[in-house]
């Protein structure tokens, strides 16, 4: 967990790396704090890699933390993911997502 906020505060290209290899850590917390930092990372590959924790990862609270993160990138991408994770099989992380979506057109 100390690694995952010494990257965090690094910043960058080589911290965001760092971070997108810990997703894989066997610990939930751990992929909990990388998902977070993860969001304040400001890195194109970012987006993909929160999305494949969104589809990819067995614990709701993970993705729900992924949801959260995916709102903070902002942008098109982010917006695809979270419009899928609308779908998920956990109320939790679908309400989070449509709530962070906004009101439908």
């Amino acid at each position: 967990a100390r690694a995952v906020t010494a990257l965090e505060q690094i910043g960058g290209e080589v911290a965001a790396t760092g971070l997108e290899t810990a997703l894989g850590d066997g610990y939930p917390s751990v992929r909990m704090k990388v998902v977070q930092a993860l969001g304040n990372v400001h890195d194109e590959r970012v987006p993909l890699w929160l999305g494949q924790t969104l589809f990819g990862d067995s614990s709701v609270d993970v993705r729900l933390n992924a949801v959260q993160a995916m709102a903070q990138q902002g942008g098109d991408t982010a917006r695809l993911f979270l419009e899928a994770a609308a779908e998920d099989s956990s109320s939790v992380v679908s309400e989070a997502a449509l709530g962070l979506l906004g009101p439908r057109d």
